[in-house]
């Protein structure tokens, strides 16, 4: 089964770590990373928290150093020393699937209003 665990909440985002659980064991890699980044790049650790903390509340930076697109959908937040967090989007899509849902039961009960300026 996969499980989420919310790390962080802001004005605008929430940061989710996602992980699995097998019988009652819960694995979340997000926490295995803090462990290991912390114990190798203890520096580091704080800047990329930094960042997180922006992030729920600004969105990502736009700065390709701190973060940026790799490839399929998934991005990174990176320190200048490197420590590297991978991440996605989900609230977006979830949003935008509610706003669909919306405007086709609007358009199907006969309470769509077009404001279109004629």
């Amino acid at each position: 089964m996969i499980v989420a665990y919310q790390i962080n909440r802001g004005a605008r985002f929430r940061l989710i770590a996602i992980g699995r659980q097998e019988d009652e064991k819960i694995h979340l890699p997000y926490f295995e990373f803090q462990r290991e980044a912390i114990r190798r790049t203890a520096n580091d650790w704080p800047k990329l928290v930094r960042i997180l903390d922006y992030v729920v509340d600004a969105g990502p930076p736009k700065d390709s150093e701190k973060s940026k697109q790799l490839r399929e959908g998934i991005f990174e937040f990176r320190t200048k020393g490197g420590l590297r967090l991978l991440w996605f989007y989900d609230e977006e899509i979830d949003e935008a699937i509610q706003w669909k849902n919306r405007y086709f039961e609007a358009k199907q009960t006969g309470k769509l209003k077009d404001i279109t300026p004629k």
